[in-house]
């Protein structure tokens, strides 16, 4: 698929193509998406070759939406949430993880 091809199904110019195949500029997760389905491909696809998140975790320099992004169970939450459309579901989910991720008892919290 041309450049010109993947612009128009993805709703953007040839250029910015280029600038994504370059990296100057970065892609959203959502044109990444739309990008994915135009060309047959899972989202996970695109990174399949980086290195486990596991081992990237605190690292300085990787940002740690390509760490959530790097797994299989990081995908799956974020296109979870993104299903969720109501604010106040999402904003209790967020909370849940934070207390699950410090320790906390969610319950107290989340209701």
């Amino acid at each position: 698929m041309s450049q010109t091809e993947l612009g128009q199904a993805s709703a953007v110019t040839f250029q910015q193509v280029q600038k994504y195949e370059n990296g100057t500029n970065r892609v959203s997760v959502a044109r990444l998406a739309q990008i994915a389905s135009t060309l047959g491909l899972p989202l996970a696809r695109f990174f399949q070759d980086l290195p486990d998140a596991e081992k990237q975790r605190g690292r300085p320099g990787v940002p740690l939406a390509d760490q959530l992004l790097a797994t299989e169970q990081g995908l799956r939450l974020v296109k979870g949430f993104l299903g969720i459309e109501s604010q106040a579901v999402r904003a209790k989910l967020v909370a849940l993880v934070a207390a699950l991720a410090h320790g906390d008892d969610p319950g107290d919290d989340v209701h």
